[in-house]
């Protein structure tokens, strides 16, 4: 997703697809660019004419160009389909050796994955994991509305990124997170509570810490290429994470 970062000052915010803004403050730590959304689609029928299809979609933002690099090197595929839908492409990739197949939907700056059962699935069917979903594309993030709400929910799992020199952030509203939130308090810092969820027996393993704030839930999980050391300072600097819903961010806006 787009990130719009104030320079010197550790803050970094970004756009994620239902409209909510999440913001991470961190001085001297400012975030990575390449940020990635987990949304799910759930089927709800509230009547009995509306047709059952796909009961729960799971759909993957990331950047333009990312599912070029994840069809060619981990299914070792191509894109058997360009067709154009919502101004922009709808893209099937087929795999001859591989079990699943990627569909996409692709804007300017960035796209909306899916993977599919089917190695070869058909067009029109790989299209209908798409169904009742309108893609608004800009600079500034990938915004995904369902044209039937009371059928189609749509909602943002997490949203990720790399800050250089801490690790890797998962962060999540508190309705996605809640269940990960130990029933026993957590080492106070300046933007909340931390817990150590898995601390490394050996080299291999990650350090994974548990930031919880108002708004927020966040996983910081230790990278090799800063090394679990330098988990626990970031966190230690963290002075805000906070996850506005649409409506709020519209507000304060």
């Amino acid at each position: 997703m787009s990130t719009s970062e104030k320079a010197n000052t550790g803050v970094t915010s970004f756009t994620a697809p239902d409209g909510s803004v999440v913001t991470v403050e961190a001085p001297d730590y400012p975030a990575g660019r390449h940020w990635t959304a987990s949304v799910v689609v759930t089927r709800q029928r509230p009547y009995a004419g509306v047709a059952e299809g796909p009961g729960r979609r799971e759909l993957h933002v990331t950047p333009k160009g990312n599912y070029d690099l994840v069809l060619r090197h981990e299914l070792n595929g191509y894109w058997a389909y360009t067709l154009e839908a919502q101004g922009g492409h709808l893209m099937i990739g087929h795999a001859d050796s591989a079990d699943q197949g990627i569909a996409i939907w692709r804007g300017r700056w960035h796209e909306v994955a899916t993977w599919l059962a089917d190695p070869k699935m058909a067009p029109e069917l790989a299209a209908r994991r798409f169904e009742n979903l309108r893609f608004t594309d800009t600079a500034g993030g990938l915004l995904i509305e369902s044209t039937r709400p009371a059928v189609d929910k749509v909602e943002v799992a997490d949203v990720d990124t790399y800050v250089p020199g801490a690790g890797y952030l998962t962060i999540m509203p508190p309705t996605s997170g809640i269940d990960l939130v130990p029933r026993w308090s957590g080492a106070p810092v300046a933007s909340g509570e931390v817990w150590i969820e898995d601390e490394p027996i050996d080299d291999d393993d990650k350090l994974t810490v548990l930031h919880v704030s108002e708004t927020a839930v966040t996983r910081v999980c230790g990278s090799g290429m800063d090394g679990n050391e330098a988990v626990l300072p970031f966190v230690e600097k963290i002075t805000r994470v906070s996850w506005s819903s649409a409506s709020a961010a519209s507000v304060d806006g």
